[in-house]
């Protein structure tokens, strides 16, 4: 997961850049990631991804090879989610699993969800 890391911290160094000549708040990191000033760099860090990938063994996972990375790395650059956000969806999808969580994040990430979040309640 520490892919995850690097991907988020490219991100919120971009926030950190733009928020204030968007008049953004410290908060409003979610609304910056809907932004055209966003766009682009997730793209730069799913290149990233895909370089690193040809070094790594993933773990703990129901698949033994790389491709993994590839296609969490393509995820990264045409969605706009978190790249551990993806890793969990992916994992629950691939081993129809219900994911317990309260962010708000997977309203529609197309997997089960248990929460108490009643924003994530009104989207099932």
């Amino acid at each position: 997961m520490k892919l995850s890391e690097f991907a988020n911290k490219i991100l919120r160094h971009e926030f950190n850049i733009f928020k204030e000549k968007l008049g953004l708040k410290a908060t409003q990191y979610k609304i910056f990631r809907e932004t055209e000033n966003c766009k682009e760099t997730p793209s730069l860090v799913a290149n990233c991804i895909r370089k690193v990938a040809k070094f790594t063994k993933i773990c703990d996972l129901n698949r033994d090879d790389n491709d993994l990375l590839y296609e969490l790395a393509d995820d990264f650059a045409s969605e706009n989610y978190h790249f551990s956000d993806m890793v969990f969806t992916k994992i629950c999808n691939e081993n129809k699993l219900t994911f317990v969580t309260h962010d708000e994040d997977f309203k529609n990430s197309g997997i089960k969800v248990i929460t108490a979040n009643k924003s994530l309640l009104k989207s099932s």
